[in-house]
């Protein structure tokens, strides 16, 4: 009777063993069992205990594999395709505005609209999985995103230095008791100074003799581009430039107590040979009873641009290398004007005199250089070098007038109607080198700022203040009959310039 207890007993607990391992067994399964697709599959497919079929592509099967004796941790492989081919959950399609021949071509979900590039699914407004939108993934949102992903901007901020200007002198002083000298009767060109006793020792130039600009202007440079494919080995980018011009507005007038006078050289038959002259503007010594002004303004503004292709020569893990070919172009407008009023008080007659200069340079070129970039940490340091060879178109422009007693006629006093007034242009070839060197950091993923240096040279410019020819032939003046040599005249004056910009920037790629 003990015997019949102790196995039914016995009986009764390996059987509530088997429950207990049953149900935790169980429960481990359901946790790690797959969605109910995949497990009516592996059901059907395994439903004959014994059975040796294989198993279907994109099934899961389970391989238990043991390293140790009771290691009870399965290690699981899919057999078949990748886990892309997984089915993933049905999204409701985006019936929104995509264009019919876009929407037609993403929900029909062939390989030419989503693909293996977004995982075989479309949905939403475009990928299920917009992270998997790649090279193979036509639908329109991961056409878009390939197409924004490869564009970037930068916006540079300019510190503006560039070649200051020569201006030959223009307007002097000398001592009120300095002799002069007068001249011939036709509007009365006197000097300043005594042509016999020399220069003297009091006069003084008050505009001229030296260089103007310079200074440091605001300038700015916004560059854009896209890269033409996904590996980012070739770009084509423009890029345009300016600065906010220079000006310069000064006026010297006098009562006739401080002498002054418009410098150059007298070639009227008359006074040839005596050298450096002055018409008087205001003077009240030696019976003259002037009082008189000048206004002089000089302008400079520089415009650039650039088309340029980027192709990568070489790459490693912190650096690239790219060639660079362009179209470089560049325009410097460069202007003086100098009016001057005479007042005789004596006579009571008014003269005055308006000079034009005014010249444009347009530069068209081809580009080729380099440029190269070192990668450390969120730093990247840029350096470019390139030369450009092309056309510079000179223009120079001269015109004046002038009134006398309200009467105006063509003309003004370094600007003749018989000489070197009109427009005057020409064609040279010029050469350019550039060099740019910019440390950027990367403020995130997209976003950097930079700072940088600039430098530009070109071996030949026309400027305004080159163009003036201070030999004058009196007897023009006020409307005068030439009678001598033909003077001023104009002739092309070039000389070297060059540009220079500490650069302050922001870049993005979208």
């Amino acid at each position: 009777m003990r015997v019949v207890t102790m196995k039914s007993t016995l009986t009764h607990l390996t059987l509530l063993a088997v429950a207990v391992f049953a149900v935790h067994d169980r429960s481990l399964a359901q946790e790690n069992e797959p969605g109910p697709e995949i497990a009516e599959s592996a059901a059907a497919s395994h439903s004959d205990v014994g059975s040796l079929e294989t198993p279907r592509v994109g099934t899961a099967v389970t391989d238990t594999y043991s390293a140790h004796v009771g290691d009870e941790e399965p290690v699981s492989t899919f057999v078949g395709d990748d886990s892309s081919d997984v089915p993933q959950p049905v999204v409701p399609q985006y019936q929104g505005d995509l264009g019919g021949a876009d929407f037609a071509s993403f929900a029909a979900g062939g390989s030419k609209s989503c693909g293996k590039g977004c995982g075989g699914v479309c949905g939403g407004k475009g990928c299920y999985s917009t992270s998997k939108c790649g090279s193979g993934c036509d639908c329109p949102l991961c056409r878009h995103r390939a197409f924004t992903s490869r564009v970037f901007v930068g916006f540079e901020y300019l510190n503006w230095w560039d070649k200051s200007r020569g201006v030959p002198p223009l307007v002097t002083t000398d001592a009120s008791t300095t002799p002069i000298n007068a001249g011939p009767p036709n509007f009365e060109p006197i000097a300043l100074t005594n042509p016999a006793a020399g220069i003297s020792q009091d006069a003084r130039v008050l505009f001229g003799g030296g260089n103007i600009g310079g200074e440091l202007q605001t300038g700015a440079r916004l560059t854009g581009g896209l890269w033409l494919d996904d590996d980012r080995s070739r770009a084509i980018g423009i890029k345009a430039y300016g600065n906010e011009g220079y000006s310069l507005k000064q006026n010297i007038s006098s009562d006739g107590t401080q002498p002054l006078g418009i410098s150059f050289f007298n070639t009227d038959p008359v006074n040839v040979g005596f050298g450096e002259d002055a018409f008087i503007l205001a003077h009240d010594n030696f019976g003259l009873n002037r009082n008189g002004s000048v206004d002089i303004t000089a302008q400079n503004d520089f415009v650039g641009g650039e088309l340029f292709y980027r192709s990568l020569l070489d790459a490693g893990c912190n650096y690239r290398l790219d060639a660079l070919f362009g179209y470089q172009y560049a325009r410097i407008d460069d202007d003086m004007v100098l009016r001057a009023r005479v007042n005789d008080v004596n006579t009571g007659d008014i003269f005055t005199f308006n000079d034009l200069f005014e010249t444009t340079n347009s530069y068209n070129a081809g580009s080729l250089g380099a440029q190269a970039e070192l990668y450390r940490s969120r730093f990247t340091l840029s350096m470019l070098g390139k030369i450009s060879l092309g056309n510079m178109r000179q223009k120079v422009t001269i015109a004046g007038s002038n009134t006398a007693n309200a009467l105006e006629t063509n003309g003004g006093f370094f600007a003749q109607p018989f000489t070197n007034i009109g427009t005057h242009t020409r064609d040279v070839t010029v050469w350019s080198p550039e060099a740019n060197f910019k440390l950027a950091y990367a403020l995130t993923h997209d976003l950097s700022f930079s700072i940088g240096y600039t430098f530009i040279y070109w071996n030949k410019m026309v400027l305004a203040g080159d163009q003036i020819d201070r030999n004058v032939n009196a007897t023009q003046l006020s409307g005068g009959n030439l009678n001598g040599p033909g003077d001023p005249t104009f002739t092309f004056r070039d000389t070297d310039y060059w540009v220079q910009t500490l650069d302050i920037g922001v870049n993005w790629r979208f």
